[in-house]
């Protein structure tokens, strides 16, 4: 009988977590016009940018690298911020100091586990809050005082499988 429940519980959460899954995936071709619109809305900042005197570097922060930590913010989803955690430590320990952002509150709880303090968290990471997540981080990405940012996240194979990946951009990107 245990055997049966655990079966029909597990086929229940699979069943709920592919209804989200397929829900979110709707979103998707939102997100990718919104994708562009950003990347249009940069490059006209870039070109207008052009035109402005430069800044020397912030004078608390310099030249900095500014690393964007991506976590999952539901479900089971420990094991996927607990391997990007991970793999983020391995990647930023090689590097000169950077300024961490981290999207999610169970991935900010694992970063500072493995000793990444953020400077900002952002907690509620949902599809509703990405939008102004994205407004809020625009600043931050397109600063004078950080030359290079990393982002930092996972990536879904399957449903059970996600995979690390890291997005890296510099200023001379924004600047050509």
């Amino acid at each position: 009988k245990a055997t049966e429940t655990i079966k029909k519980t597990t086929n229940a959460m699979r069943m709920i977590a592919m209804s989200n899954h397929m829900r979110l995936r709707q979103t998707v071709t939102h997100l990718e016009t919104y994708q562009k619109e950003l990347e249009k809305t940069l490059a006209t900042v870039r070109d207008l940018g052009k035109n402005l005197p430069q800044h020397t570097q912030s004078p608390t922060h310099g030249n900095r690298i500014l690393c964007v930590v991506v976590g999952s913010q539901k479900g089971l989803c420990g094991t996927f911020n607990d391997k990007l955690a991970i793999f983020v430590k391995e990647k930023t320990e090689k590097l000169p100091p950077c300024d961490f952002l981290v999207i999610g509150k169970q991935m900010r709880e694992k970063v500072r586990y493995y000793g990444i303090e953020p400077i900002i968290s952002y907690d509620e990471f949902t599809p509703k809050t990405l939008y102004e997540i994205a407004h809020k981080l625009t600043p931050f990405t397109v600063s004078p005082s950080s030359q290079v940012v990393h982002i930092f996240y996972t990536e879904s194979k399957t449903f059970f499988l996600h995979e690390t990946k890291i997005k890296s951009f510099t200023q001379t990107m924004y600047d050509t």
